[in-house]
């Protein structure tokens, strides 16, 4: 794949303080490029990304090495380019619901496959190593899809209805290992030294557990609201309460989280960085 990219003309300034950043090696770990269209910010962004791969080992980019030129091309392995597409939302509630699932399917794809890394599909696909997550991930999310429709069919029919139980504490105890596995990847393996902590487990799954809750309250009030069924406060109450306590547990994880990083002298910059700053922005005019 071929970027035809014009080269950067102006912007020295910031060109200047970026291979500061990069010499220095204090290049933050997420850096926001904002500014009119048409200014040259995904081509300072290409720009940065030789800078930090090139191999000539310099502040700026060589742009003749195999790594300057991978990222051009877009191919390199430590490079992840995302472009949005802008398209129209469907406005038929059929085409809603299957975008929504598309959307759902996608998502569990994306963790599944290593990241969205599909040239990695054949080898997630048929070389298993068993000491990495995203090998677990393939089968963890596939059979959470298969757990949890067999459990919404012991729901749906009466015949089967004497496994609802079963097939529901199945489909809790896949869920949390689930989410046991997702927290420790962003944990360990993808944030590194900003999210590094054991801690984001069991994050997860408080926080992903208060999530549904809430979404489930919310359904349960509007589908009552819209059928005429009357809601009795002691239903709302119990799970409204039940709901606080999880709400309550995930401040408290996402607490101790932030104040073991503060004592950490190593992660007060980081530490900074998402509870003050809330980023680098850089203007482009």
């Amino acid at each position: 794949m071929s970027v035809g990219l014009p080269q950067i003309i102006g912007h020295e300034p910031l060109l200047s303080r970026l291979a500061g950043a990069v010499v220095s090696r204090r290049f933050p770990q997420a850096t926001l490029f904002v500014g009119p269209p048409g200014v040259g910010k995904q081509r300072i962004a290409l720009w940065v990304a030789q800078a930090l791969l090139c191999e000539a080992g310099r502040d700026r980019p060589c742009g003749e090495c195999p790594s300057c030129r991978k990222v051009l091309g877009l191919s390199h392995p430590d490079l992840n380019w995302f472009v949005p597409i802008r398209r129209s939302k469907a406005s038929d509630p059929d085409k809603q619901v299957e975008e929504a699932a598309g959307l759902l399917a996608g998502g569990l794809a994306v963790l599944g496959l290593d990241l969205g890394r599909s040239d990695r599909l054949i080898v997630a696909m048929t070389h298993f190593n068993f000491k990495s997550i995203f090998a677990w991930n393939m089968f963890l999310y596939s059979g959470f899809f298969a757990i949890v429709g067999a459990y919404l069919w012991t729901l749906l029919d009466r015949t089967v209805g004497g496994y609802a139980t079963s097939a529901g504490r199945v489909a809790f105890v896949w869920r949390l290992v689930l989410t046991t596995g997702t927290g420790s990847i962003f944990g360990f393996l993808i944030a590194r030294e900003a999210y590094a902590s054991a801690l984001l487990a069991p994050t997860f799954i408080v926080l992903s557990i208060a999530y549904g809750m809430a979404i489930y309250l919310l359904v349960l009030i509007a589908a009552c609201a819209g059928s005429g069924r009357p809601l009795g406060r002691e239903v709302t109450g119990r799970i409204g309460s039940l709901l606080g306590w999880f709400v309550l547990a995930a401040l408290y994880f996402v607490a101790v989280f932030h104040l073991t990083n503060l004592y950490l002298a190593k992660q007060a910059g980081v530490e900074r960085f998402l509870l003050v700053d809330g980023g680098v922005s850089l203007s482009l005019t």
